[in-house]
C-alpha cells in the first residue's frame, strides 16, 4: 500500500542531518589571521639566548652551594685543638666553613678567600652571613682600640689563640694598678677582634664579664651597660656564664634608674630557678625594701651584698640615706651619731658626720663634742634635709 508524500513524511521523517542542512542559515565567517612563522621563530630564539646564561649560572651556584654544604659538615670545631688529619691542609681548609678554617690552618695563619656560594642550598633565598668572615694574623698581645671605618684587614686583627693570651695579661696589668683608660681601651680592642671574627663562645662571655666587673669597680657605667647588653644576647644564645650574677646586677641597675615598669617586666620574666639563686634573692630583697620604705632592711642588705652588688647600690644609697634620715628626724627629738652610723651602714663616724654636713643637716646639740658623743638635733636637721633632698634627688 503506497502512501501519499505528505503522509510519508509524517510516518517516516528524514534524518536529522538532512533537516539541519535544510534549515541551517548561512552566516559569513571572518578569516583567521595567522602570525608569520618567521616572527615566532625569532622570538623563541631571542628568549633562548637571554635565558640560557641565567640557567647555567644558577646551576653552577647550586653545585657550588652543595659543595659548600657538604664541606661545612666536617667535624672540625673552631678554637679546638683537634683537627682532621689531611695531607694537604690548605686544600682541605679551602673546602671548610669560613668560621672553622682557623683550626685547620694551625701550621700557617694565612687566611683563605671565602668560598663562592652566597646562599644555603636548603633555602636559596636566605643569605649566608658567614661568607666573608676573616681570620686575623696579627701576633701583638696588646693593641689600642680604634673604631673601624673601613673593612677590617687580617693583619690588623689578632686571631683566637693570641686573644686567649691577651686576657690573662690584661687581668695581671689591672691588678698591678695600670691606668683604667688603657685597660678599657685594651678590652674594647679585644672585644672588637672577637666580634670581627664572629667568635661567640664561652671565652667571649668571659671577656665581657671581666670587663663589666672592672667597669663597675672603676665607676664606668657606660662601658658596663654595653657589656651587660652584650651578655644578655650571649646568654640567650645558650652560651654558659655567670648568669645569676649578671641577672642580679641588672635588677640593681634598674633600681638605680628607678625604672619600675621595666623592672617589673624583667622580674616577671625570670624563672623560679633563676630567682632561687642567692645573688638574685639579694637583689629582689633590695627591691622589696625600697618598695616598702624599709631602710633598716635595705642597709642590712647593703652591708651583705654578694659579688659586686654594693658598687651598683652606691649610686642610690646616698639618696636612700637622706630619705631614711628624713623619717628618723620626724620620729625622734634627737639621735646619737653612733646610731646613725650603725643604722645607715656608714663606714665610720666621720663619714656619717660628713654626710650630714653635705646635706646641710649637721645640727648637733653639742657641736664641739667628739664624734662618738655627738647627738643630732632632729627639728632643725629635718627641715634642712627636706630642702636639700628636693634640690639633689628630685
Amino acid at each position: 500500500m503506497s502512501l501519499s508524500p505528505g503522509l510519508a513524511l509524517l510516518t517516516h521523517p528524514p534524518p536529522d542531518s538532512i533537516l539541519s542542512r535544510a534549515t541551517r542559515r548561512w552566516t559569513p565567517q571572518k578569516p583567521h589571521r595567522k602570525c608569520p612563522t618567521v616572527l615566532w621563530d625569532l622570538l623563541g630564539s631571542l628568549l633562548l639566548v637571554f635565558t640560557c646564561p641565567f640557567v647555567l649560572l644558577r646551576l653552577c651556584l647550586d653545585i657550588d652551594s652543595w659543595r659548600y654544604w657538604e664541606a661545612s659538615r666536617a667535624r672540625v670545631h673552631f678554637g679546638s685543638s683537634t683537627t682532621r688529619s689531611c695531607t694537604t691542609p690548605k686544600h682541605f681548609a679551602a673546602t671548610l666553613h669560613p668560621r672553622i678554617r682557623c683550626a685547620a690552618l694551625t701550621t700557617n695563619k694565612v687566611p683563605i678567600r671565602p668560598l663562592i656560594p652566597r646562599f644555603l642550598p636548603c633555602c636559596s633565598n636566605v643569605m649566608d652571613w658567614d661568607q666573608g668572615t676573616i681570620v686575623g694574623t696579627s701576633t701583638e698581645i696588646f693593641k689600642d682600640y680604634l673604631r673601624l671605618m673601613t673593612e677590617p684587614k687580617p693583619e690588623q686583627i689578632r686571631p683566637y689563640a693570641i686573644l686567649q693570651q691577651t686576657l690573662p695579661e690584661l687581668k695581671k696589668r689591672f691588678r698591678e694598678r695600670a691606668p683604667y683608660n688603657w685597660i678599657c681601651s685594651q678590652f674594647k680592642s679585644l672585644r672588637q677582634d672577637l666580634t670581627v671574627q664572629r667568635i661567640k663562645n664561652e671565652f667571649m662571655v668571659q671577656v665581657y664579664e671581666i670587663h663589666g666587673r672592672i667597669a663597675l669597680e672603676c665607676g664606668d657605667m657606660v662601658e658596663y651597660n654595653q657589656c651587660q647588653a652584650m651578655l644578655k644576647t650571649l646568654y640567650e644564645l645558650g652560651i654558659p656564664g655567670r648568669l645569676e650574677e649578671i641577672t642580679a646586677y641588672r635588677i640593681l641597675m634598674l633600681l638605680r634608674g628607678r625604672n619600675r615598669s621595666e623592672l617589673n617586666i624583667y622580674v616577671g620574666q625570670l624563672t623560679p630557678k633563676q630567682k632561687a639563686g642567692p645573688a638574685v634573692q639579694h637583689a629582689l630583697g633590695v627591691q622589696r625594701a625600697l618598695a616598702m620604705g624599709n631602710y633598716h632592711a635595705l642597709f642590712g642588705l647593703y652591708s651583705t651584698s654578694p659579688n659586686m652588688g654594693a658598687y651598683i647600690m652606691d649610686y642610690f644609697v646616698a639618696r636612700e640615706r637622706a630619705k631614711a634620715l628624713m623619717v628618723m628626724t620626724k620620729a625622734y627629738e634627737s639621735i646619737p651619731l653612733s646610731f646613725i652610723h650603725q643604722e645607715l651602714a656608714f663606714d665610720s663616724l666621720q663619714q656619717a658626720r660628713e654626710f650630714l654636713a653635705d646635706h646641710s643637716a649637721a645640727s648637733f646639740t653639742v657641736p664641739t663634742s667628739p664624734d662618738d658623743q655627738k647627738t643630732l638635733d632632729c627639728e632643725p636637721a629635718g627641715a634642712q634635709l627636706a630642702q636639700t633632698f628636693e634640690t639633689k634627688y628630685l
